[in-house]
């Protein structure tokens, strides 16, 4: 592939709208003076969703059908998928940040996979441009509360 189809074939429009929602996402966390655990866990559901995104669906299949193959794991399955639900209504306020940030890298995903990008490059693609989004977000909220001491910082040695 040349770099001018690699470029044309690239999902720009995607991976703006997902650096813009995880920028968004580390933005809000950085000023609301977030605990790190907090962030250790948005960390973690995001290399999750990453990794379900990059998963072939084959696998998925096999994982459903292995959980499904009683009667009493699916009534587990079931009542766990219940209180799920109710989880996420109760707190629906998060819940629509986490949709938000599931569909933008579902459509990262889905644009990469038409561009004929491996799992292998999706997730790594994924991972750097979440991660990037989340950690530019902090970044500019803590610039903007520090400011000054931003500038006294250039003064001291410019």
């Amino acid at each position: 592939m040349t770099r001018l189809s690699f470029e044309k074939k690239f999902p720009w429009l995607s991976i703006g709208l997902l650096l813009f929602a995880y920028y968004n996402m580390g933005w809000v966390l950085q000023a609301s003076a977030a605990p790190w655990w907090l962030w250790l866990a948005l960390a973690i559901f995001l290399l999750i969703v990453i990794e379900i995104l990059a998963f072939p669906v084959s696998l998925f299949r096999n994982l459903f059908n292995k959980w499904l193959s009683s009667d009493t794991r699916a009534f587990f399955v079931v009542i766990l998928l219940a209180f799920l639900s109710v989880v996420f209504l109760t707190w629906i306020h998060i819940s629509a940040v986490a949709l938000l940030l599931v569909a933008a890298a579902t459509l990262v995903r889905l644009d990469l996979q038409t561009a004929a990008i491996s799992e292998f490059k999706a997730f790594f693609i994924l991972s750097i441009f979440s991660f990037s989004g989340l950690g530019l977000g902090a970044l500019a909220n803590w610039s903007i509360q520090h400011f000054d001491l931003i500038v006294k910082f250039c003064k001291h040695f410019f």
